[in-house]
């Protein structure tokens, strides 16, 4: 059975619970990442759409019933956009595949399970969470009311966009919250899909809106007066600018920002059982398209020619191709820039004095339609210091650096000494070790011999430049809730 990548309505935007058409005619193009082709075109938002759907959020909040349902009837809610959205993970699947290049087989098998699943989780918390807590004072007695923030402008990036959705648009519908849900102009699709969704779901007018906007109009919405808190994923450049716009107006802001994850591979750890590991579920994670990817491998200096010629081995035997097939290894770059713009790190490596040790160029000898696609051959890259721009800075593609220690504390030093501190992982034949050595790590995460994963039932979030606050967990839902504090007299002392 063949399965429709299109959507009911492209030219609308969602806003209020109707399908309205844009103030203007412009339109954002959608392509095909696996052969460079134009796919659709859907509507897009200008300033004035903006507004209408930040009316419309803030009147669901202000006046509608959401953020006064009792937590069993949100739940409810939750539940039956979850099954709404179940019967259409397939179609979610494959569009999300036909933007990103994400490989059918983690977007069939990861992504859309784990967003139905973030909802379920969250209609379960939120029924079993204290709404309120009580307190003896020295002078009264007070209850701590945990409420919804209000509006939220959840921005999600074109990666992994349906996961980075519902870990997004789950906490914030269970905690009361009305939401503006602004896709990526590369990955727009999903989100009318959730749209749908939540048309079948029930949802009162205004609790969900979509608006698919480029730059000025996203812009007005990160700035805009009726949006009580920002939710933003991508790059740590544009989490920068969103925090200083959400600064000028005192305006909450969450942010899951970029990586640039270090593996730190121990001496004891067999080379030949680790490479799988290091390579095809660490650093080519979503073709390397992932703030998790492991794109830095710290290896023992005794090990080291070892090591690039193990990697540069398999990243030479890897599968690049069509990722809707599931013999593919290695899928596609989300666009021609992006594209252009790993394959610029990689000169700028040349320049800097690395080398390169497999691959390092654009996939060329693939099938039509193929090759009008934007396929990069996976990448090792040698002799490189980590004080080079390749490794200090995000490549976000199917690149590794290959980098040598000669104890533990340097490599600990090593994978720390960079801006980011999102994920890390340690590699030992020794578990316990390995997990002392992660203590050690500046990093939200580090994984002990295992695949990157983000699990819904732990915090996900990143130290330094790489965010602020957390998704995912008890600890999500806590970033769309306030404190609200009420006092009231102690009874008088008898006699």
């Amino acid at each position: 059975m063949t399965v429709s990548t299109t959507v009911q309505n492209p030219l609308c935007l969602f806003v209020g619970g109707e399908w309205l058409k844009p103030e203007s005619d412009a339109t954002i193009d959608v392509h095909e990442s696996h052969t460079g082709q134009l796919h659709t075109t859907v509507a897009e938002a200008s300033t004035k759409d903006v507004d209408n759907a930040v009316a419309a959020a803030r009147r669901a909040f202000d006046e509608g019933p959401w953020p006064r349902l009792s937590a069993a009837e949100r739940a409810s809610y939750l539940n039956k956009l979850a099954d709404a959205l179940e019967s259409r993970t397939e179609q979610i699947a494959r569009q999300t595949t036909l933007q990103n290049g994400g490989l059918l087989a983690m977007t069939q098998g990861v992504n859309t399970p784990w967003g139905v699943h973030a909802l379920r989780y969250y209609a379960d918390l939120v029924v079993n969470s204290d709404a309120s807590e009580d307190r003896d004072c020295l002078s009264a007695n007070a209850t701590i009311n945990k409420l919804p923030v209000g509006v939220v402008a959840a921005i999600v990036p074109w990666n992994v966009s349906f996961i980075a959705a519902m870990s997004k648009i789950a906490p914030a519908l269970a905690a009361g919250c009305t939401l503006i849900h602004k896709p990526s102009p590369e990955t727009p699709l999903e989100a009318y899909v959730i749209a749908e969704a939540a048309e079948e779901a029930g949802l009162p007018p205004g609790v969900f809106n979509v608006v698919v906007a480029d730059k000025e109009a996203s812009e007005h919405l990160v700035s805009h007066d009726g949006v009580d808190q920002v939710s933003f994923t991508g790059s740590t450049a544009v989490g920068s600018q969103i925090a200083a716009m959400c600064a000028g107006s005192i305006k909450r802001c969450s942010m899951e920002l970029g990586g640039n994850a270090a593996s730190i591979v121990l001496e004891d750890m067999p080379i030949e059982a680790v490479i799988p590991g290091l390579l095809g579920t660490s650093a080519l994670l979503n073709n390397g398209q992932a703030c998790i990817a492991q794109s830095r491998i710290l290896v023992h200096k005794s090990q080291y020619d070892d090591y690039v010629a193990a990697l540069s081995a398999a990243a030479n035997g890897v599968q690049v191709g069509d990722p809707n097939e599931m013999t593919t290894q290695l899928g596609p770059m989300v666009s021609a820039r992006h594209m252009e713009t790993i394959l610029s790190y990689i000169e700028l490596a040349k320049s800097e004095g690395a080398t390169i040790a497999a691959g390092g160029n654009r996939k060329q000898d693939l099938p039509e339609p193929l090759s009008g696609g934007w396929f990069i051959e996976p990448t090792v890259i040698a002799d490189a210091d980590n004080q080079m721009r390749i490794c200090q800075e995000e490549i976000f593609g199917p690149v590794v650096k290959v980098l040598a220690y000669e104890s533990e504390a340097e490599a600990v030093a090593m994978a720390n000494d960079q801006p980011y501190g999102l994920s890390s992982s340690v590699w030992s034949t020794n578990p316990e070790k390995a997990a002392a050595l992660a203590g050690q790590l500046m990093a939200g995460s580090v994984y002990v011999n295992g695949a990157m994963t983000i699990d819904i039932n732990v915090p996900f979030g990143g130290l330094k430049k790489s965010g602020l606050g957390a998704e995912c967990g008890p600890e999500g839902l806590g970033e769309y809730l306030v404190n609200q504090v009420i006092f009231t007299p102690k009874p008088a002392a008898a006699g």
